[in-house]
């Protein structure tokens, strides 16, 4: 019985606590990212966009919402790092372009 009401609150804690589903894949990563982006919650975002491009670094589509989540937050070195990934991997992306000189614009 004292087990099974450890587990118990041990559950509640978690749920609670968090979202109550743990994420395992990039896909799963970027959901939650672009949840908390919803939510302005940039820094957990740039956390869950970060943890996807772990498992997947050659998507473009993270690395420039990672970049816009950085610049909205006031972090411009990393956003110019993220940026400069999504225009290598995708030159003709004009929106990565565009974001790339808003934060060079911001570091002069």
């Amino acid at each position: 019985m004292k087990i099974q009401l450890v587990f118990g609150l041990i559950l509640l804690i978690s749920v609670i606590g968090g979202t109550g589903v743990q994420a395992k894949t990039a896909e799963d990563w970027i959901n939650n990212a672009t949840t908390f982006e919803s939510q302005e919650r940039y820094p957990q975002a740039i956390e869950a966009y970060g943890e996807a491009l772990k498992l997947n670094t050659s998507d473009f589509s993270t690395w420039y919402k990672e970049a816009v989540a950085l610049y909205k937050t006031e972090r411009y070195e990393e956003a110019l790092t993220a940026i400069e990934k999504t225009t290598e991997l995708t030159p003709e992306n004009a929106k990565a372009w565009y974001y790339q000189g808003l934060i060079l614009g911001k570091l002069d």
